[in-house]
């Protein structure tokens, strides 16, 4: 889909999508449990219906009925003797969460894999999987047959390249009587790992902690969910309030979340931002930026965001740590620089980050999304920057998060114009 996207007008409040986390985490749980369960979720994004679906092939019964998800757990016992194809889309949250549960449910699996998915980092996981009795056959480049079961839960694995490892190899440790899992190295991402314990924790399981050693034991049990606003997709929003004419709201934010994104608000402080908070209402208003460097080690999901804070912020802007973003639906860092430099602003790509000097403003471009959904919202939210707009290729991928981002974003004054 191709869309023209411009602002001459861009103030108001939208509500924040439910966190794309905790659903996921939560739908996950609520299929394992004792007995039925509701999660009461405002957005059913692409990524989450991908989740949905291969629960669904599990053997769990899910109905949607407006805010509310309804969830009847699969039958762990029937599962053993299971063969199912799960369609993981290009969710790699789906795809690192549910393999080491198949293989602790001791069922044959086909994973389906769309996109870059095939190609994003696997084989760490697959590796310790493989030393506790799982086997897999890669059939080809998008497929991958996976069965357990699994026959030791001392899990080693390394930290550095991707939290999703370790919060799979967490939710997994139940089904086989309890466990324990070893982290080596530092924890990249660590707030997703926070996340993970805590829907644990609510799901009515044992967790210990210490520093990278984590302990799971007891069943999970039924319960009624409540997933909280999704800071990651909100900051689009916030960040526009720092540049736009006029202020920005989003409501629905949990201001004590564990989520690492919440930080955005103490960045955009950092940039010079004026920011209001009242109960879960955040309030930016646009005030004159300065750069400031940005560590994006527990913050990756914000930096297509705040390169675009970056462009309207007088100086040189820093980000670093952010080489996990060369890995993502697209090459993070590629992408949000051709963005920014087709637009006219001035950006350097490194191995690891990016260099921003400030610009007074864009000029009309047209720009991919590369098929990755916080391109397309970082995209939209730099055509406040442009006199005359963007032209977006590839729109529909915010599916995959935010399905209604184009919705929110006329509710806040934005013009999109569909041109395809």
């Amino acid at each position: 889909m191709i869309v023209h996207i411009s602002a001459n007008q861009f103030s108001g409040t939208v509500a924040a999508p439910s966190s794309k986390s905790y659903a996921h985490r939560m739908l996950i749980c609520a299929s394992l449990s004792d007995g039925p369960s509701d999660i009461f979720c405002s957005t059913i994004s692409a990524d989450i219906q991908a989740t949905i679906n291969c629960l669904e092939a599990l053997g769990a019964e899910i109905t949607i009925c407006r805010d509310r998800i309804a969830v009847s757990p699969l039958d762990k016992d029937s599962a053993r003797n299971r063969e199912c194809m799960l369609d993981c889309g290009e969710s790699g949250t789906t795809f690192r969460f549910l393999l080491p549960i198949i293989c602790a449910l001791g069922c044959k699996a086909k994973f389906l894999l769309h996109g870059r998915l095939a190609e994003r980092p696997i084989l760490p996981l697959m590796e310790e999987l493989s030393a506790h009795g799982a086997k897999f056959i890669l059939q080809d480049k998008s497929t991958l047959l996976a069965e357990g079961p699994l026959s030791n839960t001392d899990f080693k694995i390394d930290g550095g390249i991707s939290s999703q490892f370790i919060s799979g190899l967490l939710m997994t440790l139940p089904l086989c009587g309890g466990g324990n899992i070893h982290v080596m190295g530092e924890i990249q991402s660590s707030p997703y790992v926070a996340i993970t314990v805590d829907c644990l924790l609510k799901a009515g399981l044992d967790v210990a902690v210490d520093n990278n050693d984590f302990s799971v034991r007891g069943e999970y049990k039924a319960k009624r969910w409540n997933v909280e606003g999704d800071w990651s997709n909100a900051a689009f929003w916030l960040c526009a309030g720092a540049f736009a004419e006029n202020s920005v709201s989003v409501s629905g934010l949990n201001r004590g979340s564990l989520q690492g994104d919440r930080r955005i608000v103490e960045l955009l402080a950092q940039f010079g931002a004026k920011i209001d908070s009242s109960g879960d209402l955040i309030t930016i208003y646009p005030q004159d930026l300065h750069s400031i460097d940005i560590d994006a080690k527990n913050i990756p999901d914000l930096i297509p965001a705040l390169c675009v804070c970056a462009s309207a912020a007088k100086g040189e802007t820093i980000i670093y740590n952010a080489e996990r973003l060369r890995y993502k639906e697209s090459d993070r860092l590629m992408a949000a620089a051709e963005v920014i430099r087709l637009l006219g602003g001035k950006i350097e790509e490194f191995s690891d980050g990016l260099t921003i000097r400030g610009d007074p403003g864009f000029h009309n471009a047209d720009v991919d999304a590369w098929n990755d959904h916080r391109i397309a919202m970082m995209a939209s939210i730099a055509a406040i920057r442009s006199k005359n707009g963007v032209t977006l290729h590839g729109a529909e991928c915010v599916k995959k998060s935010y399905p209604r981002f184009f919705k929110d974003y006329q509710i806040l004054g934005g013009n999109i114009e569909r041109m395809d």
